[in-house]
């Protein structure tokens, strides 16, 4: 039996988790992904850019990174549906494979270290 008769290291599962934790690995496109994931925050499921932009810092520099970097990589993966003709964001088509993580670390976050998102 070989070594990686037993691992999953090239199964859709484990690209899948690493797509996961690697669309969460940034702060900016956690704060994207937990405010999709909060239903509340936008009735319509419907959201502009600006809606991820923190309010207690500057808006240039992290309008610039969300439209050059964070949106384009989250649509890569699927899990939002960015429009740039319309300029919104709405839940991709992989968005259910990040949205169980995200539901755990939202229950938890009073136990995660730093602020979540």
């Amino acid at each position: 039996m070989s070594a990686n008769s037993n691992t999953c290291e090239n199964s859709g599962e484990e690209r899948s988790l690493n797509a996961v934790f690697s669309a969460l690995s940034h702060p900016v496109r956690r704060h994207v992904l937990a405010t999709i994931h909060d239903p509340p925050t936008q009735a319509s499921g419907e959201f502009r850019p600006e809606d991820f932009v923190r309010r207690d810092g500057p808006r240039e520099r992290p309008v610039l990174e969300l439209y050059h970097n964070h949106l384009p990589r989250l649509d890569s993966a699927g899990f939002v549906d960015w429009d740039d003709e319309t300029n919104t964001v709405t839940r991709g088509p992989r968005y259910a494979e990040i949205e169980s993580v995200l539901s755990v670390l939202q229950a938890n976050s009073d136990a995660l270290p730093g602020d979540w998102p």
